[in-house]
């Protein structure tokens, strides 16, 4: 990766070379450097992209739906068509686009704050290309520079089969902008949303992890379509073109944040709008939304150019929106436990770390985060001991009961959690982290619990660092149950703009207690392979973590 914060935005002509997009004058109105969707004109596509939902109903394929947004209100998704290569029908793919209705909240309802129309249709595993029509003419994404990019949808089909026996994983996370006192939007060095995304685009992942939290601005004001254009979709625009999107709902798409200013920030209503992971048929928003977190679902990916399909691994996506210790809380754990039991791997993806570290107290010794979210998993874990390894590789629908509990202590030794959960991915802090624990005491050979990443750097302005790279720390005893007293951890982090691949190949899956490997890459410096090894007797001694601000 080239050095992006020394690329000037004056220089277009390497930025076409570089990045195949140019920043104009036109293009810098609005929120930095992202232009104002309400110049473009009525009947405009703005975005489109891929979204994975879940398993199909045979729980082999993907499932997973096509939006995309037009400018202005009430068009006629039935006007465009898709031209489609794969499937069992004709090459052309018509009707069947809705839209979506507007989600308001009853104190958020001035549905003028949203002059757009959101289409979506079911999209197919069996396509193999699809690219947006009217009118029997391919469509194209508005763009003030005047280069615009095709509408043309990931598929589905394509992961597990593009990269030769390889899942490439593009990590984003916090991607926003703040555009006030602490943040400024108009320059890539500060807010370098929008290039990181040429970049990860560049490296074809086969889909996108975003961990949430994709506004920042105009806290205070209502939520409004022009501030999700200008710090989501028009930066990440590349990534969105390529890979389908797993996107992740963070603490600012509740439908109540509000932060240290007391200033509301209801940005629920275009997360359900655009993100939420349910179809037009059994959509909700804000106002059906009684209950703080969503239900946990899933999506399984595997290597699908061998046969039979290999290297099969679970994701299962949790809701942490709010962290408020409740009864659905401890369910939706349970659940997520089961799911994870029922796979060989897995992984937890949600907003908010189980077990990440906050830097927010100058010279204090870190603590990790989300206390409640411990409590409750803890709560699950005495409550619903884990399924024992003869009832692995077993499909059971999400809301089934439990059966044949035992506690298993044999993989992660003081936690009771499944084997096969090998890593939980977040965002929320912001920087990156990877957090690995063993037993009291140093030098361990055995990894004791999962490994928590954590990607919060793609975007909004970073975090405070930390004294020494990597650093430790102990989890007191002080802590719920499920941290075990005294456990030792070591945090290899980074406070630089960026984002994260991960890889699963046939030599990753025994290779690495993750089942995964990670690069690093930032906006500045290259790309970056973690230094500490995930290999378990390769343990060190590292000084104290103490919080550099």
């Amino acid at each position: 990766m080239k050095d992006l914060k020394s690329i000037k935005l004056l220089d277009c002509s390497i930025l076409m070379l570089l990045f195949s997009f140019c920043f104009t004058t036109e293009s810098m109105a609005g929120i930095g450097l992202s232009p104002d969707p309400n110049n473009a004109p009525n009947g405009s596509v703005m975005a489109i992209w891929t979204q994975i939902i879940g398993n199909d109903s045979s729980n082999t394929e993907l499932a997973g739906v096509s939006r995309f947004i037009i400018q202005g209100a009430n068009k006629n998704c039935g006007d465009y068509t898709l031209s489609k290569v794969g499937g069992s029908y004709a090459n052309v793919f018509t009707g069947n686009f809705y839209a979506r209705s507007y989600p308001a909240k009853s104190t958020d309802s001035d549905s003028s704050k949203f002059p757009i129309t959101v289409c979506e249709t079911s999209f197919d595993p069996s396509w193999t290309s699809a690219i947006l029509q009217k009118s029997n003419k391919d469509v194209n994404l508005w763009s003030s520079s005047g280069t615009a990019p095709k509408a043309s949808f990931p598929t589905l089909y394509s992961v597990g089969r593009k990269n030769n026996g390889t899942i490439k994983i593009a990590g984003f996370g916090d991607s926003g902008c703040r555009d006030n006192d602490d943040q400024s939007c108009n320059k890539d060095s500060d807010w370098p949303a929008r290039s990181l995304s040429v970049d990860a685009a560049n490296k074809n992942p086969d889909l996108v992890i975003h961990t949430g939290d994709y506004r920042y601005s105009n806290k205070g004001s209502s939520d409004q379509w022009k501030y999700w254009y200008q710090e989501f979709f028009y930066p990440v625009q590349s990534l969105l073109l390529k890979a389908p999107l797993v996107p992740s709902r963070g603490n600012h798409e509740t439908c109540n944040y509000e932060d240290t200013s007391s200033k509301k920030a209801p940005w629920g209503t275009g997360w359900f709008y655009f993100l939420q992971n349910r179809t037009i048929s059994d959509s909700i928003s804000c106002s059906s939304n009684n209950y703080s977190n969503l239900p946990p679902w899933y999506f399984d990916v595997k290597v699908r150019t061998t046969s039979p399909s290999t290297l099969g691994h679970r994701f299962i996506m949790m809701d942490s929106s709010e962290d408020n210790s409740s009864n659905i809380q401890v369910d939706n754990f349970k659940t997520m436990l089961n799911l994870s039991n029922d796979v060989t791997s897995s992984w937890w993806v949600t907003h908010k770390p189980l077990w990440g570290v906050h830097t927010d107290e100058s010279g204090k010794t870190p603590k990790a985060v989300e206390s409640n979210m411990q409590k409750d998993l803890t709560t699950a874990i005495s409550e619903l001991s884990i399924q024992t390894n003869t009832n692995k590789g077993v499909s059971r629908e999400i809301n089934d009961p439990p059966s044949d509990y035992i506690p298993n202590t044999d993989c992660w030794k003081t936690d009771s959690l499944p084997c096969s959960l090998k890593a939980i991915i977040a965002g929320h802090i912001h920087m990156l982290q990877s957090i690995r624990f063993y037993t009291t005491g140093s030098s361990s050979n055995t990894w004791i619990r999962p490994i928590q990443y954590v990607v919060g750097n793609s975007g909004v302005n970073i975090d405070s660092g930390l004294t020494h790279k990597p650093c430790s720390f102990n989890l007191p005893s002080s802590n719920p149950s499920v941290n075990g007293a005294n456990l030792k951890a070591v945090n290899e982090w980074d406070t630089k703009f960026g984002y994260v691949i991960w890889e699963r190949s046939q030599s990753t899956v025994t290779g690495s207690q993750s089942g995964w490997t990670l690069t690093r890459y930032f906006s500045s410096g290259g790309p970056s392979k973690e230094t500490n090894s995930e290999n378990p007797n390769d343990k060190t001694d590292y000084p104290n973590c103490v919080i550099d601000k």
